[in-house]
């Protein structure tokens, strides 16, 4: 079991990688565009002012944001449904 001090440390070291590949990375921005044109759509809901800024204040807590912990969200109930689709 890993202590949380080590999963903070491999948490760190990884997004170092990560940031640092990406900053070797050239990045075509036109063939990026006509890829997410075809690729990417939004998915988004209506909240209440202060859902909003509650919402905000708990993914700045948590250090995610908005958008990442809604695409989690809908990542973990797509993975399920289809774990229920398959068990059938």
């Amino acid at each position: 079991m890993q202590t949380v001090q080590s999963q903070e440390t491999w948490r760190a070291s990884a997004q170092d990688a990560a940031l640092e590949a990406a900053r070797a990375w050239k990045l075509d921005r036109k063939r990026q565009a006509r890829w997410d044109k075809n690729h990417i759509c939004t998915a988004s809901c209506r909240l209440r002012v202060e859902e909003m800024e509650r919402l905000k204040a708990e993914c700045r807590a948590q250090g995610i944001t908005v958008y990442g912990l809604l695409r989690y969200m809908i990542s973990v109930y797509l993975a399920s449904r289809r774990r229920d689709y398959m068990s059938l």
